[in-house]
């Protein structure tokens, strides 16, 4: 049986409605069932419950989160194909195990965490510094690294998600942005040739001189000396 994933709320309920527990039904061995059901093929997503085909595109989740594996014993299809191709929907799961909440942000998600982590734990002159960093050069790298990320390819799709749950907790304030540049780098640091050392480089600067490395086998130095 093909297996799916799941992102939940921290205490193990569903993002949609808060009201389903998929940890209390992997702790009692029990199946979720919707408790209205539609019919399958049905596109209303409160007649349905909602799984993902890849960890790093669950619909609707933020972070923070938990992750678990699901299979659907039921009927599955595909509510939305054009707009969300990784989404599946059935009316019955059953939780087979919890996996480790980073793999959200996909083959990085340790360091995506530990740069949300860390932002959480900045000084106000750690923040006025990283915002201070950024020039004219960043910007332009960091231009490029968004455009790998938000490429709109098919075969893109799973990283939607968790960009969006970046850009949520990274995003929205002008110091977050060095954090979010940074984390944004090491979402899309497996795409070897579409971003490029150098962007890597400078969008990655202003953290690791001011805070930190961003990932464990970069050779970059903690301060650039460029």
């Amino acid at each position: 049986m093909t297996t799916y994933f799941k992102a939940t709320r921290p205490d193990g309920t569903d993002f949609y409605s808060g009201k389903i527990s998929y940890l209390q039904a992997l702790e009692n061995d029990t199946l979720v069932l919707h408790p209205l059901p539609l019919r399958p093929g049905a596109t209303q997503a409160m007649g349905y419950l909602s799984v993902a085909t890849v960890p790093t595109d669950c619909t609707g989740f933020t972070w923070p989160a938990r992750l678990f594996e699901v299979e659907a014993p039921g009927d599955v299809w595909t509510p939305h194909s054009g707009d969300l191709p990784n989404k599946r929907a059935t009316t019955q799961i059953r939780v087979l195990r919890e996996l480790p909440a980073h793999q959200l942000f996909g083959p990085q998600g340790e360091q995506c965490i530990a740069i949300i982590d860390a932002t959480a734990e900045l000084d106000d002159e750690t923040k006025t510094a990283l915002r201070e960093a950024r020039t004219d050069e960043w910007y332009d790298a960091y231009d490029r690294v968004w455009q790998v990320a938000d490429d709109g390819r098919a075969d893109r799709s799973e990283l939607d998600a968790a960009r969006d749950a970046l850009d949520d907790r990274l995003g929205g304030w002008d110091d977050g942005y060095s954090a979010y540049g940074a984390a944004l780098a090491v979402l899309t640091r497996h795409l070897t040739g579409e971003v490029t050392a150098a962007d890597y480089a400078e969008v990655t600067r202003p953290w690791r001189e001011l805070v930190g490395a961003v990932h464990p086998d970069d050779t970059l130095p903690a301060k650039a000396a460029y």
